[in-house]
């Protein structure tokens, strides 16, 4: 499946980073703005299961990220243990539902202009849309080519989600061919069934990462 094409459009050639985030649940329609919702949580078992699949073949480097995570309108600032800290601008400029035929989930692809920014642009101010605890596990497929298993805990209401989604950061120069067969190949390891993996332990082992799911 094409899921990166040429783009003609002079407001999409401005992109420079796609998000293909794994769903299952129903949409919700909000009855308040007529906008559709989606579900973008899946279950805990689900989302080991799957980092399971992918851990089984050790030639893909995984690392891991802990960091807090504060959120205005399109800017995202995260501070890490080792008191670095980064701003981000992530404007989304197209949403697209993918329904696959004769996979387990469907994705969402988003597509954004992101640019990375100094902390002095992100505003000094209590009233956040998201204010969330991180910790991800990255598992890098080419130095473009990502993908991401994030728990996220909301430090209001303390809420777990589990999401899992591909990043991809895009260049017009790029071979769209063989980046549409990398991110296909991706989607076909998360919608593998019957692999057998190992039941989940506690604590949960990645590589030489121990972590408590």
């Amino acid at each position: 499946m094409d899921l990166i094409k040429s783009i003609d459009d002079t407001l999409l050639k401005c992109v420079n980073y796609y998000e293909f985030i794994i769903y299952k649940g129903k949409n919700i329609l909000n009855e308040e703005n007529n906008d559709l919702e989606y579900n973008i949580n899946i279950s805990k078992k689900e989302f080991y299961d799957i980092m399971n699949r992918v851990n089984i073949d050790k030639n893909i480097k995984c690392f891991q990220k802990i960091y807090k995570e504060y959120i205005i309108k399109d800017l995202i600032y995260q501070c890490y243990d080792d008191k670095t800290s980064k701003v981000i601008s992530k404007i989304p400029l197209n949403l697209l539902e993918l329904n696959l035929k004769d996979k387990n989930y469907n994705y969402l692809q988003i597509s954004y202009v992101k640019t990375n920014l100094t902390i002095v642009n992100f505003p000094s101010t209590k009233d956040l849309d998201k204010n969330s605890f991180i910790k991800k596990f990255i598992f890098r497929f080419s130095s473009r080519i990502y993908l991401n298993f994030e728990i996220s805990i909301d430090t209001i209401n303390k809420e777990k989600n589990y999401m899992i989604y591909i990043n991809y950061n895009h260049d017009n120069n790029v071979d769209n061919l063989n980046i549409n067969k990398s991110i296909n190949d991706i989607i076909n390891i998360i919608n593998t069934e019957g692999t057998k993996v190992p039941p989940e332990p506690p604590p949960f082992v990645l590589r030489d990462i121990k972590i408590s799911p």
